[in-house]
């Protein structure tokens, strides 16, 4: 949800500009990569390494690489997705975007190597107790040097 919307042409398109900057973390597939706002590359920065740079858990998320967890969710993006408090696995009836028809349906998530959904459906894994690890992050001040640092390239 976002406070106060953005009604203003101005103002949108300051939104896109944060994103495109990798400055906010939300974003939807089709209101982003479908019009051409960001590309799909924006995407996953936005959506996965920044936050993962920002809350001091990067590289063990965020990331596909040697000794990181393979945490990946796998869009198809020529799919669609009708989205309904009814269809999700949530403890709360409702959903901000419900009756929203976007672009994109996500295919498969894996975390930590395990699949957890298969063609949109839960597997029996997900439901596994015990699935959670606990994760040591760097300090906020860490954390936020590394942001910067990449930030500016360094």
């Amino acid at each position: 949800m976002l406070t106060p919307p953005l009604r203003e042409a101005e103002h949108r398109e300051a939104l896109w500009g944060a994103l495109r900057t990798g400055v906010i973390m939300l974003v939807i597939w089709s209101a982003g990569v479908v019009t051409g706002e960001i590309t799909p590359e924006q995407f996953v920065t936005t959506t996965a390494a920044e936050p993962a740079r920002q809350f001091g858990i990067y590289p063990k998320k965020g990331v596909i690489a040697p000794g990181s967890d393979a945490d990946i969710v796998v869009l198809d993006a020529a799919g669609e997705t009708s989205i309904s408090a009814t269809r999700q696995t949530q403890r709360v009836d409702y959903t901000l975007w419900e009756g929203w028809t976007v672009s994109g349906r996500i295919a498969w998530v894996f975390s930590r190597g395990d699949k957890l959904v298969r063609d949109g459906s839960l597997t029996s894994e997900a439901d596994r107790a015990g699935r959670g690890h606990y994760l040591t992050r760097a300090s906020a001040g860490a954390a936020h040097r590394q942001t910067t640092d990449l930030s500016r390239g360094i």
